[in-house]
């Protein structure tokens, strides 16, 4: 597994297409985001998409920000990472170490 470093905060914007209901993920500045939790908000628009909601959280020194299949990152004493089909995770520092000693294949547990 490949191993990222947290280099700040980031937060996107979830649309769902009309068309074949598939999600797409588009960036937004952080004060976008913070916007949202304003009296009555402005939702963002996407010609052909429903705009469905909006999330935030670290960003991770790989080329979009986000962690890839089979990586991770080591916060403090704990490990978050993405298994091989691309599902989040968390694990003790400790217990993620045992595991890629063992070389056992490290699976989502959420």
């Amino acid at each position: 597994m490949k191993e990222y470093k947290i280099i700040g905060q980031h937060a996107w914007y979830l649309f769902k297409s009309n068309t074949d209901g598939s999600v797409l993920r588009e960036k937004c500045t952080l004060e976008e985001y913070d916007a949202l939790a304003l009296p009555n908000p402005q939702n963002p628009q996407k010609t052909g998409y429903t705009f469905v909601g909006a999330s935030k959280g670290y960003m991770v020194d790989s080329s979009d920000g986000f962690l890839e299949p089979e990586s991770y990152w080591v916060e403090g004493e704990k490990v978050i990472y993405r298994d091989d089909e691309g599902k989040y995770g968390k694990l003790s520092k400790v217990e993620f170490d045992d595991k890629l000693r063992k070389k056992e294949k490290i699976k989502s547990n959420f």
